[in-house]
């Protein structure tokens, strides 16, 4: 006998007062002792008119399956007991293999990055990271607090070494002068330009020049050509004056420069050709 809200096929149609005939497939919508009503009309069907029709269950999607190798993912909960010994929430690990079913918490992910070669979790216990991976030699900002907070928010980094057993990365600070550890979430992916670059290891702020610089044209309308060096003379409040050969006639001039228009490539503090003198 068929249930409310199941689909049956008519059969061995009788009384069918011209609604329905043998293949139409309809909903059932009241069940009695000798038939039912179907959503699709008023008659009555009896129940040795129809079959039931026993649709096969879809098989249930597999939560694992927006995950794919490579991936960085973070550990959201269960971390730090069995099979996750050695893997700690909040940290970010790499998926080893994102339908590992030989386990006996299957099915599960395979993780790398912690305290031990692998962990495994489950889908619900992970999430993928927003933030683009990070690798060796890869730039980044410092968003958060370091391990030892030596290097402030804001400053730019490299990355020298990938995670260890506690999940940090080893940083550095891009003139070499100190270096540090931080997790992922503290980091920021960076791309900067050569340009950027210039100011970054000088410990200096982007476009941030001083009297005595030296510094090399990336962009000139009508100043010193592209690719000569200049030597900074003087601020203003758009830029720099900066003093180099003229396109013109080759001669010395003072010209104004925007910012974004030169890459600093000494700073004055550096330069080995001026000599210090108490006359």
């Amino acid at each position: 006998m068929a249930k409310e809200g199941e689909k049956i096929l008519v059969v061995e149609a009788d009384l069918t007062g011209g609604d329905y005939e043998n293949g139409d497939i309809l909903t059932v919508r009241r069940v009695g002792w000798a038939g039912l009503k179907v959503s699709e009309h008023d008659t009555a069907i009896l129940h040795e008119e129809y079959e039931v029709i026993v649709s096969e269950e879809e098989e249930p999607e597999d939560p694992r399956d927006e995950f794919s190798k490579g991936d960085q993912v973070r550990l959201i909960s269960g971390g730090g007991s069995y099979p996750l010994n050695g893997y700690y929430d909040g940290n970010v690990y790499e998926v080893v293999e994102p339908k590992y079913d030989d386990h006996d918490h299957s099915p599960v992910l395979q993780i790398k990055g912690g305290r031990h070669q692998t962990g495994y979790a489950k889908a619900h216990q992970v999430e993928l990271d927003e933030n683009p991976p990070l690798k060796v030699g890869d730039f980044a900002r410092a968003t958060g607090n370091t391990y030892w907070g030596d290097i402030d928010k804001g400053t730019v980094v490299k990355i020298m070494r990938g995670m260890d057993g506690d999940g940090d990365f080893m940083i550095e600070l891009l003139d070499g002068s100190d270096r540090d550890f931080a997790k992922p979430e503290n980091l920021e992916k960076v791309d900067p330009s050569d340009r950027e670059l210039s100011f970054i290891r000088a410990g200096r702020e982007v476009d941030e020049l001083e009297v005595g610089d030296i510094a090399e044209v990336v962009e000139s309308k009508g100043a010193s050509p592209v690719g000569s060096l200049v030597e900074i003379t003087r601020g203003w409040s758009g830029g720099v004056y900066a003093k180099g050969v003229s396109r013109v006639n080759n001669d010395l001039m003072e010209y104004a420069y925007n910012e974004g228009r030169l890459k600093l490539v000494c700073p004055e503090n550096k330069r080995v050709d001026v000599v210090d003198s108490d006359d």
